[in-house]
């Protein structure tokens, strides 16, 4: 089964845990098409994650996930195509620290990400970088499928115990697994995981059983 992990607003259901990993996605545009604008932008990538290390006590890292043509909407020193390459800070959130650990290490994180927006308007203007603001997530929500669909079954089993009347029992239907995992990112000392399948309820029909 495919699957994945949709952020999202906080659900009102759903399995609180505590996040594992802060993340920072990013984007760095190099003005051109020339391969050589690769190097320089490896080599920016390669100073991102020195300063990121040197300020995480070197368990950061500075992933690349993604490279793109991005057409300007309109042309910047003579220039309509810039070489785009997408990625995200990762750091680790070890289950050991507490919440002023954690509120510091974003702290830390913030300003790595300040000196290289101050790199970009000074050392090599001609690439520009793109931050979000750090987020507490789980690095691996899949472990975590099987605990949340056990709970979905037994709320849905509830919903229907009281939904129903003994004129009118009520089974499901039809039912689509879920392919994606709800994440609603509440501090960073927790997150709500959820599944949302797609199901449909009907009236039992008279003196069927019903499914398994």
């Amino acid at each position: 089964m495919s699957g994945g992990v949709v952020a999202g607003v906080a659900p009102r259901t759903g399995l609180k845990v505590r996040p594992d990993l802060l993340t920072v996605p990013f984007s760095l545009r190099a003005l051109g098409e020339e391969p050589a604008l690769l190097d320089q932008l490896r080599r920016r990538v390669e100073n991102m994650q020195a300063r990121l290390k040197a300020a995480t006590g070197g368990v950061g890292e500075a992933r690349v996930t993604g490279l793109s043509r991005e057409q300007l909407a309109k042309k910047i020193r003579d220039v309509n195509q810039a070489t785009r390459i997408d990625g995200c800070l990762e750091i680790p959130l070890a289950e050991t620290m507490d919440y002023w650990a954690r509120a510091k290490l974003v702290l830390v994180v913030n300003q790595v990400v300040d000196e290289m927006r101050s790199m970009d308007a000074e050392a090599e203007p001609q690439i520009a970088g793109f931050f979000d603001e750090p987020r507490a997530g789980i690095k691996d929500a899949e472990r975590y499928r099987e605990q949340l669909t056990t709970a979905w079954v037994a709320r849905m089993r509830q919903f229907i115990a009281v939904a129903q009347s003994e004129a009118a029992p009520l089974e499901i239907v039809e039912c689509s697994p879920p392919t994606e995992i709800l994440e609603a990112r509440i501090s960073i000392e927790e997150v709500v995981l959820d599944l949302k399948p797609s199901c449909k309820l009907d009236v039992l029909a008279r003196g069927a059983e019903p499914r398994r």
